[in-house]
């Protein structure tokens, strides 16, 4: 064999064993790092999911925070959350019922300090807790319970009228429930009055600011008004001539 058949053999013996590695390398690819690929793949996807379940353990454990704070409006706002993204019912249920109670507790708690504040006729604190109450309250409990409510402000408020002559604290008060109760025909009636109730206790009918003038509001409220929020300053001098 020449030199030349040499090489070519050399050359032959070189692609064989190329052949060969690139074979094995191709069952390697096929037998071993495929199924590899494809099971990163799954777990990417279960990654997703341990993703969203993390998320949604989280937002109920916010909602047990939000509880345990006594923040029910942010407890509220979260589960309405989680319901508008579809989270499972079963891992919501549990959410719900800590909820429920805690309103519950919370209608029991504001029903009480409502009641003693009745009591000692604290009408300022009485409005602003039937207030709070009401929100708590299903449509007809709190139309019950504005009616009592309105029931006591207005037997105070005619106590206090019939004291003879009409004192600051009653066009106060008489105002504040035609503000909260201004749906109803006491509220309206009140409102009404209150022109008259204010004038009688020296205050302006208009803001209920005190005033003892002859008119029937204060000079701030019969102050003309402008449209012009800024009105102009002084006007320039004109310019000397030259």
């Amino acid at each position: 064999m020449d030199d030349r058949d040499q090489d070519r053999a050399r050359e032959s013996d070189g692609i064989d064993r190329l052949t060969g590695e690139l074979r094995r390398i191709a069952d390697l690819l096929e037998s071993r790092i495929a199924p590899a690929l494809e099971r990163l793949a799954e777990s990417g996807g279960g990654g997703d999911s341990r993703a969203r379940n993390l998320g949604e353990r989280s937002a109920i454990a916010a909602i047990r925070r939000a509880l345990r704070a006594g923040d029910l409006r942010d407890a509220a706002e979260l589960i309405a959350d989680l319901e508008a993204e579809g989270i499972a019912e079963a891992d919501l249920d549990a959410a719900r019922s800590e909820f429920a109670v805690a309103r519950v507790a919370r209608i029991a708690e504001l029903r009480s300090r409502l009641d003693a504040s009745r009591q000692v006729n604290d009408h300022d604190a009485g409005l602003e807790l039937e207030e709070e109450l009401s929100s708590w309250l299903d449509p007809d409990d709190r139309r019950v319970l504005r009616a009592e409510v309105l029931k006591w402000l207005m037997g105070l408020l005619m106590k206090r009228m019939r004291g003879g002559t009409v004192q600051a604290d009653v066009s106060h008060l008489a105002a504040r429930i035609a503000e909260r109760f201004g749906d109803t025909k006491e509220g309206a009636s009140l409102r009404a009055s209150l022109p008259t109730l204010r004038r009688s206790a020296g205050l302006c009918a208009r803001c209920g600011e005190p005033y003892k003038g002859i008119d029937d509001a204060c000079p701030r409220c019969l102050a003309p008004r402008h449209d012009d929020p800024n009105p102009p300053g002084p006007a320039a001098e004109a310019p000397e001539p030259e």
